[in-house]
């Protein structure tokens, strides 16, 4: 076994001299620890692979860089197709590969409401008793549209 071999082997920063970066844990609002260390783990094997090759020595910053910049690009990767906001400028009000309308602040804030909370969905808090969950839509259908039921 060459030397540089076994010492850029030895050079490789350890997980979790890695997850306790920033630059990598600011993915932390989009997926969990144990994915990261997922992607940390397929950017340390490469490096790995890599060096099996190498015919030079390189230092333990060297590895801990090249590691993070890989791992950042495919993380970068994975987010880019997440849910965000976006400027709707095509002129289309209500586009349909855009979430279509939004809703306003105010909906969304009775929506984040309710589904923090505990909720009556399927109970009445009037007969104590257990009831229907849709009879609120109908109430609301029969408002919209007028039908009886």
């Amino acid at each position: 076994m060459s030397t540089e071999f076994s010492s850029n082997f030895r050079n490789i920063p350890k997980m979790d001299e890695f997850l306790n970066d920033q630059r990598l844990t600011a993915f932390g609002k989009y997926m969990s620890r144990a994915k990261l260390s997922d992607f940390l783990r397929v950017s340390i094997d490469e490096c790995r692979m890599n060096l099996k090759n190498a015919d030079q020595t390189y230092t333990r910053q060297e590895l801990y860089g090249q590691i993070l910049q890989a791992t950042l690009i495919c993380l970068e990767k994975e987010v880019s197709e997440f849910l965000k906001p976006v400027i709707n400028a095509t002129g289309i009000i209500i586009h349909t590969n855009m979430g279509r309308a939004p809703i306003s602040v105010k909906a969304a804030q009775k929506v984040f409401d309710i589904a923090t909370n505990y909720n009556n969905l399927e109970y009445s808090t009037e007969t104590d008793v257990r009831r229907n969950r849709l009879l609120n839509i109908e109430k609301i259908l029969i408002d919209l549209t007028g039908a009886e039921a």
